[in-house]
């Protein structure tokens, strides 16, 4: 960049042609890292490499009493599974066993992994459709909780439990240990889903079940719905309610257990600034003016998950009491697998920059190019982008004040048209450099390793785990934990 391209650069910016700004809500461990211990972060991308996730157990675990001081506030008997396909950082697991609570998984791998990481097989929850056979069977032995899926899935339990005595299934053992099951509801809201059973299957399910009820162990019922409407989460919640009544008097005695999967939000920045920000946003605030046809997370949402959480326990149920009222009253445990409310500011992700250049199309603006890809930000997996804004931090330690703004993209290093990290032009107040490094906030929650890819042959990327006191900062390779 030459002297006299800035200039010309900086006078193209018209009122016309503002770059809106998404400032991101920063938890405490971010801001110290970033304020107290900037020389860190070159330090470990020099080190070890960009891009780099640090992940802090710290507020994980922090997150997780949030969510536990509310149960105790409605004093329910309750269940947290933390989801682990949310992120595979070793230190959560380890958190999850230092806090007592249980992991949802959803493959073999994951129960290994949850199991290694010295959580009990019965404070585990396995999820997902049409899990194959080897996960069952595992789960079975390890007392874990399954989540039929299907009709055909149930006759699979049936099977590996030795009790179809036209299986074909080949057993190591004679018999498995008595599997404990719950029933995945889809409700009417989701008739789209492919995942659960509808309420004439459920009917199907328990009279199937009631010929084998001395072998297997009905727990109870779970569901799950997209986004995050509380009064619909409430609803569905009451309707199972009804089907626990229903099976009791079918003789499942220990049917006791409502899981209402996640759904719990995550505010990522201000309503205000959110609300704003949607407003004044425009095609070609965007490189390429690329259009995101499924919209964006609802980085705004105007509750904390915590308070979300409160509210839903509270709403009133058709008896004109809570229903976490409704919950005691009827002796019902309620479980819950919170994946990025437990990560809420539990991370961030953290690129080098390699190259800056200049696009001249009418209104100047540049793309950062960093080592690294988008693969390495997950939000582009649901048609999406991670919209708030990265910190700057200058490698010569320039001062970022500045009365001019610098409208960038940010590109992955692939051969990709498509790779872009941010295809969102960011209104930083100082120009990005080479070796300059860009911080993302709050990415601990399927960001970082959801799309991990070794394209270009290029490695996974690595995960450091930070611990904070007083005056000084520590890591580790949280491979190595």
């Amino acid at each position: 960049m030459t002297a006299q391209q800035e200039p010309r650069a900086q006078q193209s910016l018209s009122p016309s042609l503002a770059y809106p700004d998404l400032p991101a809500l920063e938890g405490k461990y971010t801001r110290l890292l970033k304020l107290r211990h900037p020389g860190k972060i070159f330090e470990l991308v020099k080190g070890i490499g960009s891009p780099l996730h640090c992940v802090f157990p710290q507020q994980f675990s922090e997150n997780i009493a949030g969510i536990q001081a509310v149960l105790n506030k409605h004093q329910l008997n309750a269940n947290i599974f933390f989801a682990k396909k949310a992120n595979k950082a070793h230190s959560f697991a380890r958190a999850c066993r230092e806090a007592r609570i249980g992991i949802d998984v959803a493959s073999k791998q994951e129960l290994e992994l949850a199991l290694a990481a010295g959580i009990r097989g019965d404070c585990i929850g396995v999820s997902g459709p049409q899990k194959e056979m080897a996960l069952l069977q595992l789960a079975i032995f390890q007392g874990a909780q399954i989540a039929i899926d299907s009709i055909e899935e149930l006759h699979n339990i049936i099977s590996l439990a030795g009790m179809d005595e036209g299986s074909n299934v080949d057993l190591p053992h004679a018999r498995l240990p008595k599997p404990k099951i719950s029933l995945r509801f889809q409700p009417a809201c989701e008739t789209n889903s492919r995942f659960g059973l509808t309420g004439a299957q459920l009917s199907a399910a328990l009279n199937l079940l009631q010929a084998y009820q001395q072998r297997i162990t009905l727990v109870g019922f779970s569901f799950h719905l997209s986004g995050y409407d509380i009064p619909r989460r409430s609803a569905v919640t009451h309707e199972l309610v009804t089907w626990i009544i229903a099976a009791r008097e079918r003789g499942f005695s220990s049917c006791n257990q409502i899981n209402i999967g996640g759904g719990l939000p995550v505010k990522y920045t201000s309503t205000d600034n959110w609300m704003q920000f949607q407003n004044s946003l425009a095609a070609e605030h965007f490189h390429r003016a690329q259009i995101f046809r499924d919209g964006f997370y609802p980085y705004g949402n105007e509750l904390h998950p915590s308070a979300a959480l409160d509210l839903f326990l509270s709403t009133p149920t058709s008896s004109h009491y809570s229903l976490a009222q409704q919950l005691r009253e009827n002796q019902i445990q309620l479980a819950l697998e919170p994946g990025r409310a437990l990560l809420d500011q539990a991370g961030v992700s953290i690129f080098n920059i390699q190259g800056v250049k200049l696009i001249d199309t009418g209104h100047h603006y540049w793309i950062a190019t960093v080592a690294g890809m988008s693969f390495s930000l997950s939000e582009q997996w649901f048609g999406s982008e991670f919209l708030p804004s990265p910190s700057l931090l200058k490698n010569n330690g320039d001062d970022l004040a500045s009365p001019h703004i610098f409208p960038t993209a940010i590109a992955g290093s692939s051969c990709l048209e498509c790779d872009m990290v941010s295809w969102r032009k960011i209104p930083f107040t100082a120009r990005p450099a080479i070796n300059d490094v860009l911080v993302y906030p709050n990415t601990a929650g399927y960001q970082m390793d959801s799309n991990e890819s070794c394209f270009h042959s290029l490695p996974i990327i690595p995960k450091v785990a930070m611990w904070f006191d007083d005056h000084e900062v520590h890591w580790q390779l949280d491979s190595n934990l």
